[in-house]
């Protein structure tokens, strides 16, 4: 469908990302929410450190599952501003 309507897809599910990769659809997980949330001005510095540092918290409670390494860049760089 999203290939049908040339829409963006938003999955952490490996095997639904790899087949995009292979049908040519643009997607991209959670992470990139947030990061586009922030690039466009819609959450500020300390909104946006927040919201990834409970997203740290529901990973290591085993809560949701996303990359820790990439939610710890994240907030290493803002910290780091």
């Amino acid at each position: 469908m999203a290939k049908e309507r040339n829409w963006v897809l938003l999955s952490g599910d490996s095997g639904l990302r790899q087949a995009t990769v292979l049908e040519g659809v643009v997607c991209h997980g959670t992470l990139w929410v947030y990061d586009e949330l922030l690039n466009n001005e819609l959450l500020s510095s300390d909104e946006y450190l927040k919201a990834v540092k409970q997203l740290l918290i529901a990973v290591e409670d085993n809560k949701r599952y996303l990359p820790k390494k990439e939610i710890l860049k994240r907030i290493c760089f803002i910290e780091n501003i």
